[in-house]
């Protein structure tokens, strides 16, 4: 009797706006680079900032201002809304399959199966944001808390590649709903799930000039 139990594959999704050319053939590298590393990766349609607005507006949602100007100003930005509002619904969708995910922007490049670490609730996959090369490189894969904080929360830094389970997701959907929105790395936060990242990087991002640092685009 064969004991083999077939290996499923986790889902990757990769965000890319189809009316943004330039993040096309960006979004297919990062795809072929997740499935090179044993993920089963699938293109994710995000959100530009007009239909974003729309969402917004038709599932009543609120932009959370909790004080310091910041939020106000990220939140001005339709790339901000557009990227919050294509999370949600890549949560969403983590959420129909029950099962965990690995979330990556059209500018991410997977670069190791270190995202295979078991973690608790949410993992993001590069402590070191463009080092290069990884500090970590060669060691074993490790967790630990993510020691990242603005505005004294800790939060994601950067959405462009970490790992989700099905029940983070769940809260950070039910956060949206009740508490409103904020810049998606901004949202992800201590309030709603223990952020822990692994080393050595799963993900690296490939540009830093795109749309993860311009949010001031509106179409």
């Amino acid at each position: 009797k064969s004991t083999w139990v077939r290996y499923q594959k986790m889902k990757a999704f990769v965000l890319f706006l189809r009316e943004v050319e330039s993040t096309h053939q960006p979004a297919i590298d990062a795809m072929v680079s997740a499935k090179a590393h044993g993920l089963d990766a699938e293109m994710f349609e995000g959100y530009t900032p007009s239909r974003a607005d729309e969402y917004i507006k038709r599932e009543n949602l609120q932009p959370y201002f909790p004080g310091p100007k910041l939020y106000k100003i990220k939140w001005n930005k339709g790339g901000v809304r557009g990227c919050m509002i294509s999370h949600l619904e890549m949560w969403k969708k983590c959420v129909e399959l029950d099962e965990t995910v690995v979330i990556l922007e059209h500018d991410s490049i997977v670069v190791s199966d270190s995202y295979k670490t078991p973690f608790d609730e949410l993992l993001h996959l590069d402590k070191h944001r463009f080092v290069e090369p990884d500090p970590d490189l060669g060691q074993e894969p490790s967790i630990q808390k993510l020691e990242h904080y603005r505005k004294g929360q800790q939060q994601l830094q950067g959405t462009y590649g970490y790992v989700i389970k099905p029940k983070t997701a769940e809260r950070l959907i039910r956060g949206a709903y009740e508490e409103g929105l904020t810049a998606a790395d901004m949202f992800v936060k201590d309030l709603y799930c223990n952020i822990q990242v692994v080393t050595p990087r799963a993900v690296k991002v490939n540009n830093q000039e795109s749309l993860t640092s311009n949010r001031n685009f509106y179409i």
